[in-house]
């Protein structure tokens, strides 16, 4: 039998509201409040594709039921990495791709991590299976619930709070200079020679 990836005709529908006219209800505790229409399953799984895209091929060894998971449309799935999501500002210095890498906190207690970063004005996810407690992870939106999450109905008005932030955990190149004035994009090769810090 042959599996076609998932991909409904408004898969985009619902980021798609969050950069042209969100329906904000303010700021709370720091975070902005949207309302959208939202099927958190869906969205679920094209970040999960793009985790796939962009990660190392053997990644989907770590996370059995990841690829079923995408091939079947209705299928859910608690990944075993946690998933979080922020909004990212419109400004010259945000951006961050960010592959699969690992660092040790031994000279930066708190900042270990073991994951990938994909962001862009104005949505960002981060995946890992380990992150220290040094990346302020109260402002880190834990969406990891939504690849289990199944409704009726294909779109739904969900409430989200997400806070701002240039980046979740920042890119290997940052950690070389003092501060950010571009996008930061970890190309693979030069991820592969910083794997661990």
């Amino acid at each position: 039998m042959k599996h076609v990836l998932f991909k409904p005709k408004n898969m985009w529908k619902s980021p798609r509201q969050l950069v042209e006219k969100p329906e904000s209800f303010g700021s709370f505790a720091g975070a902005r409040v949207f309302s959208v229409d939202l099927n958190p399953l869906w969205v679920a799984k094209e970040m999960l594709a793009i985790i796939l895209t962009v990660g190392p091929a053997s990644y989907p060894k770590h996370g059995p039921g990841l690829r079923h998971f995408l091939l079947n449309k209705d299928s859910t799935f608690l990944p075993p990495f946690k998933l979080f999501s922020l909004l990212v500002p419109d400004r010259p210095e945000a951006g961050t791709i960010l592959i699969y890498h690992a660092k040790m906190d031994t000279c930066a207690p708190a900042f270990k991590f073991a994951g990938a970063e994909i962001s862009w004005s104005p949505f960002a996810f981060v995946h890992a299976s380990i992150i220290g407690k040094g990346y302020d992870l109260n402002t880190l939106a834990d969406i990891r619930t939504w690849c289990a999450e199944k409704r009726k109905n294909k779109d739904s008005r969900v409430t989200l709070s997400l806070h701002p932030r240039i980046t979740g955990v920042d890119s290997i190149q940052s950690l070389l200079s003092q501060h950010r004035t571009k996008p930061q994009i970890d190309l693979l090769s030069e991820a592969k020679s910083c794997a661990v810090d």
